[in-house]
């Protein structure tokens, strides 16, 4: 199987991280962006997948699995969720965005869109830009922004993002129901098959 450009780095990326030293998700995070941002030529369209793929595979490498990547759901038009973990009850969406400027307003809107269909649903922006992410929780604090879908932001390279994995830790996420819910609901994946994928 021919990998891609950004398949190839991630798993450079992934290769490159001694595993035997792991610990949290957040380190990983960290120290294989920094790897990333100091051994590849970068610009915003590779640094976005490169982010997505790292999460992707701390999520799988931390037990959770079914999880849908560029996910479209039934009766949510226009809207493709980074990272969707179904559960009937408990779906979360996850956002990634390696800088915010005003992309999170769409984020906003996608999560206000899922929420009228999936009601108990949680929908987190992640992010590593940390002045970003505090201006927009000063912005919240003092009532300059307000959001209509979103549950809040999170830094992928803080324990914030620790906090988070631990919590969809105890949700079992399966499959979408063959109602289709998702879009391609056979497109999930897992630490077995993204190692199958990149050859690790």
């Amino acid at each position: 199987m021919t990998l891609s450009v950004t398949q190839k780095i991630t798993k450079k990326i992934i290769e490159n991280y001694d595993f035997t030293t792991y610990q949290k998700p957040s380190e990983f995070i960290d120290e294989s962006w920094i790897y990333y941002k100091n051994n590849f030529d970068s610009n915003n369209t590779i640094n976005g997948t490169i982010f997505e793929n790292l999460v992707v595979y701390i999520l799988a490498y931390e037990g959770i699995n079914h999880i849908y990547e560029q996910a479209e759901v039934a009766f949510v038009p226009n809207a493709i969720f980074d990272i969707l973990l179904y559960h009937p009850v408990y779906t979360y969406t996850l956002s990634l965005k390696t800088t915010l400027r005003e992309r999170w307003k769409q984020a906003d809107l996608e999560a206000y869109a899922i929420k009228n269909v999936l009601k108990a649903s949680k929908s987190y922006i992640l992010s590593l830009s940390h002045s970003e992410v505090r201006t927009r929780r000063k912005k919240l604090e003092k009532g300059d922004d307000f959001y209509n879908g979103l549950d809040g932001f999170v830094l992928a390279n803080t324990e914030e993002f620790d906090e988070l994995v631990e919590e969809l830790k105890q949700i079992n996420f399966i499959p979408s129901e063959k109602v289709s819910i998702i879009v391609g609901e056979d497109q999930y994946v897992n630490l077995k098959n993204i190692k199958e994928t990149y050859g690790l």
